[in-house]
């Protein structure tokens, strides 16, 4: 399956990583973030940074003409249509049709 008009395809998985150099004053205003909205720092990082990158992915996007969806659909569907071409795959094989 190919979708156009994303940069989203080949990703890695996820795995740790850190930020340096973040100003004091601007943890203070995260960890407080997180607390009023009861979330760990974490959650509260990543659904920012989530939401930041999918408004810029969006804008490039649509200047480009493509239609704007949020990079974890995107994921979802292709994840979706992966599996389905695992499962025909499978099927036909069972059938002989391989």
């Amino acid at each position: 399956m190919k979708i156009g008009c994303d940069d989203h395809q080949d990703r890695q998985g996820t795995r740790p990583w850190t930020i340096r150099d973040i100003a004091d004053d601007t943890r203070r205003s995260v960890i407080r973030a997180a607390k009023r909205e009861g979330m760990t720092i974490s959650q509260w990082v990543n659904r920012v940074l989530d939401e930041q990158a999918n408004q810029t992915l969006n804008a490039t996007r649509s200047a480009k003409g493509c239609p704007s969806v949020p990079l974890h659909i995107l994921d979802e569907l292709l994840n979706l249509h992966r599996r389905m071409e695992r499962v025909e795959r499978q099927s036909a094989a069972d059938d002989g049709l391989d």
